[in-house]
């Protein structure tokens, strides 16, 4: 205990300080530059400014930022569904398996695949987790059996798999 005060007091002596005078003058001026460099990069890119403004959009639309585009893309799949046309019925379930890539993405759900992510969901977060699963399945028979046929009523039960998801995740 001793010797850690006998340090202190080398340390802290007028003597030593005179010393080293010369090198407080540099290291204050490279502290005032990089506290300068974090406040202007702060400033001048994007992050924290779409940080801040997200914090803020969420605080008085009481809802998650992005959710608006959600809900416009989603209207945008069932409308296709109207055409009545086999390749719009094709392209709503391949829009919406794409919007539920991209909400499993951001809930950072582990895995490569849709496939693996959808394995690493329990029914407590999604109740039709099967009902999912298949309509995943459907749009993989969609993007890789160019011959693959579809009803609007089988189009229609695997979009309602997807809302029921959505829906349950309060995303729409």
């Amino acid at each position: 205990m001793e010797t850690i005060l006998q340090i202190i007091a080398v340390a802290n002596s007028a003597e030593l300080q005179s010393r080293l005078i010369w090198l407080r003058t540099p290291f204050v001026i490279l502290t005032a530059f990089f506290v300068f460099m974090i406040g202007y990069v702060l400033a001048t890119t994007s992050y924290l400014q779409f940080s801040l403004f997200v914090e803020i959009a969420e605080f008085f639309a009481f809802r998650p930022f992005g959710l608006r585009r959600l809900t416009k893309k989603w209207r945008r799949v069932m409308r296709r569904l109207e055409t009545g046309a086999e390749a719009d019925f094709k392209l709503s379930i391949l829009e919406a398996d794409t919007m539920l890539a991209g909400v499993l993405k951001r809930m950072v759900i582990p895995g490569t695949t849709i496939d693996e992510k959808l394995m690493q969901l329990s029914p407590v977060v999604i109740p039709n987790i099967e009902d999912l699963r298949n309509a995943h399945q459907v749009r993989n028979n969609i993007a890789h059996d160019p011959d693959f046929r579809i009803s609007l009523l089988e189009a229609r039960r695997a979009l309602e798999s997807y809302e029921r998801a959505f829906r349950a995740l309060d995303l729409i």
